[in-house]
């Protein structure tokens, strides 16, 4: 008898225990924290270089209609990166940027790598910058709510009836682009060549002014 009553204990324990590790496993763990404002400001630039225009245009604090232009202006930005990405490939980093900067068309993308390791992010308060060598401007964000988000630059935002023709010219510079492309690093056509052709298409700057987002050079 007392065996038995000494398996009915330990069945009890171990049923009282089985239980306990079920109810455990049933609770979801905590959600992770919101991300802080450097890996915001890489989430948005790993998503240009990506094309996600979506991702990117979420990481900004805006309206739908702002987010929705920004989506809208990724197949530029992401024909300005294969480009960039080519001429750097073709070239080597210093000529590309040499050449870029004599025509005046400064276009700057993302280098993913460089920004992992070498942005610097200051906080103060309910504000933070983002900083990197290589973008144009520092990325400016505030927190909302639990939140983090990069606040647009005045230029990546023109007036709403504008915006129908910027993203025609922008379209008009993106094909002009992606018929450049196909000739870098082909024999007898140097960086200077290509980004000649780019400032052509640009149209002597009316266009860089528009698609300020990724001109670095004024």
């Amino acid at each position: 008898m007392r065996d038995m009553q000494s398996w009915i204990a330990v069945m009890i324990i171990c049923t009282g225990l089985l239980a306990g590790c079920g109810a455990e496993e049933d609770v979801a763990p905590p959600p992770p924290p919101p991300p802080g404002p450097k890996e915001v400001s890489l989430i948005m630039l790993r998503a240009m270089a990506a094309g996600d225009g979506p991702a990117a245009a979420a990481c900004y604090d805006c309206s739908v209609e702002d987010r929705e232009y920004l989506t809208k202006t990724m197949p530029f930005l992401d024909a300005a990166y294969r480009l960039v990405t080519a001429g750097t490939e073709a070239y080597g980093k210093s000529a590309w940027t040499a050449a870029s900067d004599k025509a005046n068309v400064g276009m700057i993308v993302p280098d993913i790598e460089n920004a992992e390791q070498n942005m610097q992010c200051e906080i103060s308060g309910k504000y933070a910058t983002s900083t990197l060598k290589g973008l144009p401007n520092p990325l400016r964000l505030h927190k909302k709510g639990d939140r983090w988000l990069i606040i647009p630059e005045e230029r990546q935002l023109p007036p709403l009836g504008q915006r129908g023709d910027v993203l025609k010219a922008m379209n008009k510079v993106k094909v002009a682009i992606e018929k450049v492309i196909p000739k870098i690093g082909a024999e007898g056509v140097s960086a200077d060549d290509i980004c000649n052709e780019v400032r052509k298409a640009l149209n002597q700057k009316t266009t860089e002014q528009k698609t300020g987002i990724i001109f670095g050079n004024d």
